[in-house]
């Protein structure tokens, strides 16, 4: 599934440690705490490395995923005005569960 998905990407990844999953995202699909397309691909084990995993889809991913309503008005107020700026921060924060603690697995 990994070769497929960078080929359908042209490998436009975003790839991301959240908790201890490596969760690989289409950032073309979406926004920052709503991308469409998520999968975990591996977890850590408890020495530290990576273990690839059969992948599976990220919680909150899909379509429903950016039925957000609050980010939603901020969107489409965005398509039609400049300002004000879009919270993308704030929602990289929510996306990579901020409340989690990082993983702790070898690069």
């Amino acid at each position: 599934m990994y070769e497929r998905l960078r080929w359908f990407t042209g490998d436009w990844l975003r790839y991301d440690v959240v908790g201890d999953a490596l969760v690989v995202s289409d950032p073309r699909m979406g926004i920052p705490s709503n991308y469409t397309f998520r999968f975990r691909m591996a977890t850590c084990d408890g020495q530290g490395r990576w273990q690839v995993q059969t992948p599976a889809s990220w919680p909150g991913a899909g379509v429903d995923s950016i039925r957000n309503p609050e980010a939603l008005k901020l969107i489409m107020a965005r398509v039609f005005q400049q300002q004000p700026p879009l919270p993308l921060a704030s929602w990289t924060l929510r996306y990579l569960d901020a409340d989690s603690h990082p993983g702790t697995c070898l690069d």
